[in-house]
């Protein structure tokens, strides 16, 4: 009874956050869109960043007031909100884009995902993301690349294209290197050499960085630990007894950027670079799993 209550307290709560913070941001964002000065443009960002800020403030805040959950995280003054990131983080549950924005509000900019083009159509959210300039891409099966490889460049060139709208403000990029959130059946056909991981894929965070080198000097390596299976239901009715983040500051130099598609020996040269990341970060999940 007592995790039905704090279940319909919590999503209570946050969908009014939602419904006064959310529709403010919806409005400025709107207003910044069609505004006919630059100048205004840039009075509009900064209120609409701040309102964005405040959401997650006061979500996290009800997070914290009402479930038992323990937020062990451990972040240092060595990020800032003034730069870009390319951050890349092992993928748990539909809860993690909550627990990094939790960890991370305010310390480093508005953190921003790659979806799909056609969600920009889902009412509100589809288009408070798109408005925000969250990078959109097309994205196509296996199957259908196979069947038509030019679907292949028209997967890259999205990403590429998305980048260009990145420029403009600091960014901070998600990237969930394993593409998919990890669970036994999928680490076991992935034949995964990684404990608690599945295999990184290099090709969408090397682009991001080869289109972005002028701005990302760093890559902020983030490792997400909690209960095994855990969902938002888990999440909402408290759970999940514990949620560990730590993370780790790469520099990015000159051998970071090129062509991952047309250059084997950068190609093999980044995805040599990730799976050393994540040798670390099974390592530090394992240390993780066993701290109370």
């Amino acid at each position: 009874m007592l995790k039905f209550i704090r279940a319909i307290t919590v999503t209570a709560l946050t969908c009014l956050n939602m419904a006064v913070l959310g529709s403010i941001f919806f409005i400025l964002l709107i207003i910044q869109t069609i505004s006919p000065t630059k100048k205004l443009k840039q009075i509009l960002f900064l209120c609409s960043e701040q309102t964005y800020h405040a959401w997650v403030d006061i979500n996290t805040t009800i997070f914290k007031i009402f479930l038992p959950t323990k937020w062990d995280f451990d972040i240092q003054n060595d990020i800032s909100n003034k730069a870009w990131y390319a951050l890349v983080a092992n993928h748990c549950s539909g809860v993690d884009i909550l627990i990094l924005q939790g960890a991370f509000n305010r310390k480093i900019p508005h953190l921003k995902f790659f979806m799909k083009d056609s969600l920009k159509w889902i009412p509100f959210a589809g288009q408070v993301c798109y408005l925000s300039n969250y990078p959109l891409i097309k994205r196509y099966t296996p199957s259908q690349i196979r069947k038509n490889p030019k679907l292949m460049h028209e997967n890259v060139q999205s990403v590429i294209n998305s980048c260009h709208n990145l420029k403009k403000q600091p960014t901070t990029i998600i990237n969930f290197l394993e593409g998919t959130r990890l669970t036994p059946e999928k680490h076991k056909k992935s034949k995964s050499p990684y404990k608690n991981l599945l295999p990184p894929q290099a090709g969408g965070t090397a682009i991001v960085l080869n289109e972005l080198q002028h701005e990302i000097k760093q890559v902020l390596d983030v490792t997400i630990s909690y209960k095994k299976g855990a969902t938002l239901v888990d999440f909402i009715t408290g759970n999940i007894p514990k949620i560990s983040i730590r993370y780790k500051l790469i520099e990015v130099d000159n051998s970071w950027h090129g062509d991952f598609y047309k250059d084997r020996s950068f190609r093999a040269s980044i995805v040599t670079k990730l799976k050393g990341i994540w040798q670390d970060k099974d390592e530090t999940l394992e240390q993780l799993s066993t701290e109370t």
